[in-house]
């Protein structure tokens, strides 16, 4: 996008890891918009979706500096207006720079999962064995280096509407 719009480019200080803020960089996508002449970002996704004959826009920002990515997702409760959209880092927050070449393919493609409804299965220590047990490898409970050793387990499909069929793990007092 810098190549064909040079007016395209986030200059504000970005949060670096929603975990040790608890908040999130969520006005990029509105600079975009302004930037490339929409009004909104909502009307300047209405607008892809209509160019594209799409019921879904995935956004993606990309940084090239160290932090950890992260999905906004704000049909989930949160109390701000935007649309949803992924923050992506070239290099994970702690990392040596020494990291594989595509590393992150595999943090892109969990990040963009919540987009389409995936959850986390790390967010309590009960869930994350649970999963870990069922799902190993599953890419909603670490995003492996290399995205050839992640997988999909039967809840992470359902919850992004691969399958109708309701896991049994999702009854289990600890998911």
């Amino acid at each position: 996008i810098k190549e064909t719009h040079s007016s395209l480019f986030y200059d504000d200080e970005v949060v670096v890891s929603t975990k040790l803020t608890g908040l999130a960089t969520i006005d990029v996508l509105d600079q975009a918009a302004k930037a490339l002449n929409y009004g909104s970002e909502n009307q300047m996704i209405k607008r892809l979706k209509n160019r594209f004959k799409s019921e879904e826009v995935v956004c993606l920002t990309i940084f090239d500096k160290q932090g950890t990515a992260y999905a906004i997702n704000p049909k989930r409760g949160m109390d701000f207006s935007t649309e949803e959209h992924c923050i992506i880092f070239a290099r994970d927050l702690g990392s040596s720079g020494n990291d594989p070449l595509g590393c992150q393919s595999s943090v892109i493609a969990h990040e963009m999962l919540h987009l389409f409804g995936a959850e986390d299965y790390y967010t309590t220590a009960q869930r994350k064995a649970l999963a870990q047990k069922k799902y190993p490898g599953d890419i909603m409970i670490s995003a492996n280096y290399y995205i050839s050793t992640n997988n999909i387990g039967d809840a992470t499909a359902f919850y992004v509407g691969w399958t109708n069929e309701v896991p049994s793990v999702l009854y289990h007092e600890n998911w």
